[in-house]
């Protein structure tokens, strides 16, 4: 990011979610993902296709101290996360690289009833240690409820 006083301003987010971010500023609404029955019918790659943007705006909003932005964001995730494992495996990584530390967290809480089965099959294997850490750590926690 330059100076204010600057004509450009860069930013590492992807179109979709420069296209949000543009919406938003004008309107001051964020656009929905897909809801209903075209959400449930969505594969996770074109849910995590749709959700991407939000998250990345999730960490500008936080970058940039956008307070509104962020919790709209936010409750989008939210609403559309626990409809899927491999969309929580999926987001709690893009979460973890952006430093997105609440959102690794409640992830790692929707995968903690997994936590055995994704260890045994070996899905585990692909993700930081760090990240496994939180995963075991919230099955453990889960466990002891």
């Amino acid at each position: 990011m330059q100076e204010s006083h600057s004509q450009v301003i860069k930013v590492d987010i992807s179109w979709e979610a420069l296209i949000k971010l543009v919406h938003w500023f004008y309107s001051d609404e964020l656009p929905n993902p897909p809801s209903g029955c075209l959400w449930f019918n969505m594969d996770d790659q074109e849910k995590l296709f749709n959700l991407q943007p939000y998250v990345e705006l999730c960490w500008l909003g936080e970058f940039w101290i956008m307070e509104s932005i962020q919790e709209a964001c936010w409750n989008v995730i939210m609403s559309c996360l626990d409809s899927s494992k491999q969309l929580s495996i999926k987001i709690i990584k893009m979460a973890y690289k952006l430093s997105l530390w609440k959102l690794v967290d409640i992830a790692a809480n929707l995968m903690a009833p997994s936590y055995r089965q994704l260890r045994d099959s070996g899905e585990l294997e692909e993700f930081d240690d760090a990240l496994v850490h939180f995963i075991y750590s919230a099955s453990i926690e889960l466990n002891h409820e």
